[in-house]
């Protein structure tokens, strides 16, 4: 009884083997497919600190695609910030997005509002500075249906997270920028 136990598990480990390198064989066969986009971002961010521990900032952005050609979307966040420490800053605020019509001969850019918190954490390690950043957004973006607005709007909640490394170049005098950035998205 147990020789015909151990013949059908190194029978069935040996069938779901097969199987499972089958199904890598083929999924590799498929051809790649690769989408070239040339964009163009631009941003004005800015930090002021109003008090010893109360300040605000202020962030407007622009994105256009097939690199000048076409709107992308345009956006702007406003934000109150509190600075618990000289290195950690809590910020919360709202956020509008207009992003531009996808399809050919649509019209409408599509409203987003959105309400965030965050916290950000600065370190300095010798000549490398560290930026973590925990943003937390509610957003409600517009349906569009048929070129058009109907008034729905769709509730997403994404946290995300940032780190951002910094390393001054001695000889150039140069930032370098080495960008993790992490973000879930989950329908209310």
């Amino acid at each position: 009884m147990k020789k015909n136990n151990k013949i059908v598990s190194t029978l069935s480990l040996l069938i779901i083997a097969t199987a499972l390198f089958q199904i890598n064989v083929f999924a590799q066969m498929t051809v790649k497919e690769i989408r070239e986009q040339s964009q163009r971002w631009f941003s004005i961010n800015s930090t002021i600190r109003l008090r010893q521990n109360m300040g605000m900032m202020v962030d407007v952005h622009e994105r256009r695609n097939n690199f000048v050609a076409d709107p992308g979307f345009y956006f702007a966040r406003v934000g109150t910030n509190y600075w618990l420490k000289n290195n950690i800053i809590t910020t919360a605020g709202y956020a509008q997005l207009w992003a531009a019509p996808s399809k050919a001969g649509w019209h409408h850019y599509a409203l987003e509002k959105r309400v965030y918190e965050q916290i950000q954490i600065s370190t300095k390690i010798g000549k490398i500075r560290l930026l973590n950043r925990l943003r937390n957004e509610q957003s409600w973006q517009e349906k569009i249906v048929k070129r058009r607005n109907n008034n729905h709007r769709k509730c997403i909640s994404k946290p995300r997270f940032r780190r951002t490394e910094f390393c001054r170049s001695l000889v150039l005098n140069i930032n370098f920028c080495l960008l993790i950035w992490l973000q879930f998205r989950a329908e209310c």
